[in-house]
């Protein structure tokens, strides 16, 4: 049996009855079928519920609404979710305005189911295969016994993000306590996919900062566990490069049971 039964696609659709027929026949397959008929319902889905979608395959004409390239850029500027892209037309300029995004694919609608299938499962196979180099590379960098006694040691929460998507790739006994998530639930996923920042404008902000200088140092931030309750932290983000590629190192100090000591810290970046 395949691996990728099971698997939640989204199909982006804005012909009903073409989107019927694709998710009768996704379904025979052995896949989890939801459909959206704009680019406008696949942005609200996609950040707005607790649904858990391993591939979009998106339509790139969905009629007067969002075009599916632009829903396709919004979604990946904060979530990794594979997209294949889906259309009628093989003209090359239609097929260029996909070049710039990163995504797993194109199909030509009406190419059958077979080739439909093959195609999401290649990209199923690339997307796994990219979250497989991105182990490695940590694990390269993890590895040396130095950093790997403090990483596990450290009182303050430690974790390890890919640039600039911000998938946790590694977390340290003490972010799992703290925020009160496994490991398993939070590697894979982005601090806003599990909600954890309370204001997420401000780590708009401080990404703008971070991403221009390298290092943001010793800022207070208020963030929020799994439990829902309310963390308190002082935390310091470090990016580190390897081989060509950027991570970034954030260690963070829990103030929560201190809350006048972080009330009176002095925040460097307001």
């Amino acid at each position: 049996m395949s691996s990728f039964v099971n698997k939640h696609i989204l199909i982006v659709e804005d012909d009903p009855i073409m989107a019927t027929m694709g998710q009768r026949q996704l379904q025979e397959k052995g896949y989890q079928i939801t459909y959206v008929t704009s680019g406008e319902e696949v942005v609200e889905f996609v950040f707005n519920t607790n649904v858990t979608i391993d591939l979009i395959l998106m339509d790139i004409d969905l009629g007067s609404g969002m075009p599916g390239t632009e829903a396709a850029k919004i979604i990946l500027e904060k979530k990794d979710i594979p997209i294949l892209f889906l259309s009628s037309h093989t003209e090359p300029e239609v097929v260029q305005t996909t070049e710039n995004i990163t995504s797993y694919g194109y199909v030509v609608k009406g190419s059958g189911l077979t080739i439909l299938d093959a195609s999401i499962k290649m990209a199923f196979k690339l997307f796994e295969s990219k979250l497989k180099q991105k182990e490695k590379e940590i694990e390269l960098f993890y590895s040396q016994e130095k950093f790997h006694k403090i990483f596990q040691t450290s009182p303050a929460a430690i974790s390890i993000t890919s640039l600039p998507d911000g998938i946790f790739l590694e977390v340290n006994k003490s972010f799992e306590k703290i925020f009160g998530y496994t490991k398993e639930e939070l590697i894979g996923k982005t601090s806003l996919a599990i909600n954890i920042w309370k204001y997420p404008e401000e780590r708009e902000r401080l990404m703008q900062i971070y991403l221009r200088d390298k290092i943001i140092e010793n800022v207070k931030i208020e963030l929020v566990a799994k439990s829902g309750e309310t963390i308190l932290g002082i935390v310091t983000f470090s990016m580190l490069e390897l081989n060509g590629k950027f991570y970034s190192i954030s260690v963070l100090s829990d103030f929560t049971n201190q809350k006048q000591a972080w009330l009176d810290w002095r925040n460097p970046y307001n």
